[in-house]
């Protein structure tokens, strides 16, 4: 193709697309009216570009189906609730328009888009979509601010009560919620995908989710320390005759597990419940342990070197405090009125052992709820003398916290050993890995080298010298007496030859 037939046919296709913009233009300004709403007027306008509303609820209340909601930056204090169909909440500029309360949809085919939602109150989602379906969540930032409380309302989205299928939730960041990220309650057929679903109590929690076939896609997301399980299915059996595909994920430092299939941690039967089926494949694990689905049942597999030997599920404090008593030998014990903990407990870790100390082979993971935060709180741990390290004291155990941000053990400073009961008790004031460990035994003097009777002693017996005088001066150097010896050797020849020439010389 010459010079110039190229620069037609670049022509031609700048032409084409231009063509189709207008028209897809067109399209739209027929098939929907635009919306508009900016905060910073001084009070409702009409909804035009040069009259905009003042709250995204005024728009929502005026628009017709479909239509499009341009969202100006700014900050917006109030729950919108949609229940007009075919409605898109777009904000103008990505995650400037800050809903500082929570959205909730009740009506199909609807889309929010680009929204930072703040959620302020502790007993309702960011998001919840209600009894609907062609739900569209993308792009948004729904950000708990760590509002207290561990419940299904404290969810950075909530899909509620008949939610019907064909829903979305994609490029979303939801973090920060004192309960779960996603929650999916009574839902159809879900695709979650390309999220961060970063520090919450839960990441995805799926629960009564009994429509026979429905399929939930959670496809290359980050579940990034999430406080209890990254994925969570199902907790009162109803969870059947679903297909669960898990792929392309990343789990990277959630607390207790990254699948966990509640229905069947407490039983020596993992299989499935009727109907239920799964795809796990092609997820990138950092540490922890999770589930599998290896076509009949699911089955708990390490990672990196946790092993996880007993776990614990949330258990709550009563209203008038109290103890704790964990199936893993542990015992918390707090004046704290209300509250959630959650104990794992350990064989192995990453982290070394601190200087001068060696491992009791006793590691915890401790989380806890926002409310329990500053909290101080009395743990004691269980252990057995016949299964410490051979030669480690009891006397000598001491509870250890590993500090995250310096990357080393940090000695808990109230503490000690109860030998009679059994058990290492501390105060602690933060939550997160500990481990016990003892001084490193001292090594026994070792016995002096033994001989070996079948073999002749090492060292030589001296040998006495004869009673006489007469080798003294015929005493020729050693043979094996090294580089000086050679040298002299040398000397000596060359000495030799000297000689034997001057005299031939002299002889001539």
């Amino acid at each position: 193709m010459n010079h110039s037939t190229r620069i037609k046919a670049t022509v031609i296709a700048v032409a084409t697309v231009l063509l189709l913009g207008l028209l897809c233009g067109a399209a739209l300004a027929e098939g929907a009216d635009i919306l508009y709403v900016d905060a910073g007027v001084a009070s409702d306008g009409d909804g035009s570009e040069d009259a905009p509303f003042k709250t995204i609820q005024a728009a929502v209340n005026a628009a017709a189906d479909p239509a499009t909601i341009l969202v100006e930056a700014g900050e917006y204090e109030e729950t919108v609730v949609v229940d007009r169909p075919g409605l898109l909440l777009k904000a103008a500029l990505n995650h400037e328009a800050i809903v500082k309360g929570r959205v909730e949809i009740k009506a199909d085919s609807v889309r929010l888009e680009g929204f930072r939602i703040e959620r302020q109150e502790a007993g309702a989602p960011g998001i919840k979509v209600t009894e609907c379906k062609d739900i569209t969540i993308y792009n948004n930032i729904v950000d708990g601010l760590n509002v207290p409380g561990s419940g299904k309302n404290n969810a950075g989205i909530q899909l509620d009560f008949g939610v019907g299928g064909n829903t979305l939730i994609e490029n979303n960041t939801v973090k920060d919620h004192s309960g779960n990220g996603i929650w999916v309650d009574l839902g159809g057929a879900l695709r979650v995908e390309g999220n961060i679903i970063e520090g919450n109590l839960t990441g995805i929690n799926f629960n009564n989710c009994s429509s026979a076939g429905t399929t939930y896609e959670i496809k290359d997301n980050q579940f990034i320390g999430n406080n209890k399980h990254a994925i969570s299915i199902g907790s009162s059996g109803e969870l059947k005759y679903n297909v669960f595909t898990i792929t392309g994920n990343r789990f990277d430092g959630n607390a207790v597990s990254h699948f966990s299939d509640r229905r069947y941690d407490d039983k020596e039967d993992k299989s499935p419940a009727p109907g239920r089926e799964a795809v796990v494949a092609d997820n990138e694990i950092a540490g922890g342990y999770h589930w599998v689905w290896n076509e009949t049942r699911w089955l708990m597999l390490p990672e990196a070197d946790w092993i996880v030997e007993e776990d614990t599920e949330i258990k709550s404090i009563d209203e008038a405090g109290g103890t704790l008593e964990f199936d893993c030998g542990v015992v918390l014990i707090t004046d704290q009125e209300t509250g959630a903990v959650a104990v794992t407990k350990v064989r192995g870790v990453d982290q070394g052992a601190p200087a001068e100390m060696v491992p009791a082979g006793i590691y915890l993971r401790l989380e806890r709820s926002e409310d329990l935060v500053g909290t101080a709180i009395r743990i004691e741990v269980a252990y057995d003398p016949d299964e410490l390290p051979e030669g480690l004291a009891e006397d000598d155990l001491k509870l250890y916290r590993y500090n995250e941000e310096t990357g080393q053990w940090d000695l808990i400073a109230n503490q000690g050993v109860d030998k009679e009961g059994k058990f290492l008790w501390a105060d602690l004031e933060e939550f997160s890995l500990f481990g016990i460990f003892a001084d490193a035994p001292e090594e026994p003097a070792g016995p002096e080298e033994p001989v070996d009777p079948e073999e002749p002693e090492l060292e030589e017996p001296e040998l006495e010298e004869p009673e006489t005088e007469e080798k003294p001066e015929k005493e020729m150097p050693q043979t094996h007496g090294g580089l000086p010896f050679h040298l002299f050797l040398g000397l000596l020849a060359l000495a030799a030859g000297a000689l034997l020439i001057r005299k031939k010389v002299i002889q001539g």
